[in-house]
């Protein structure tokens, strides 16, 4: 009885001291970073085509810096499929995003038919 009791002190300590050690990493060593008070709300380009993404952003003061073509099933080609930062996310003037955009479906490729004396 007394050896459960010494067991149950022990885990309530080290759980008592890991949330201790989670709240001094996560609130004074390593705090969240403010939002930006002047801040644009990146808005949501999938489905667009890089020109219309590009409309859409230049007018709110942001840019596209990268685009990155993917194989992708269910979307044609062409169309945004995924960002970053994503939608709702915040930049400030002159931000870039980037965008990776379908490439359609990958293409397949035959491997190289060799000739066999067989065959001959």
């Amino acid at each position: 009885m007394k050896r459960r009791k010494l067991l149950l002190i022990a885990a309530a300590t080290i759980v008592a001291l890991f949330f201790a050690g989670y709240f001094v990493a996560v609130r004074i060593l390593f705090p969240p970073l403010p939002e930006p008070e002047n801040g644009i709300v990146v808005p949501d380009l999938t489905g667009l085509t890089v020109a219309q993404a590009q409309d859409k952003l230049r007018p709110l003061g942001l840019r596209v810096s990268e685009v990155t073509d993917i194989a992708a099933f269910t979307q044609p080609p062409g169309l945004v499929i995924a960002q970053s930062p994503i939608a709702g996310q915040q930049l400030r003037e002159l931000g870039a995003v980037r965008l990776a955009v379908s490439a359609g479906e990958p293409k397949r490729v035959a491997p190289p038919v060799e000739e066999t004396p067989d065959s001959l």
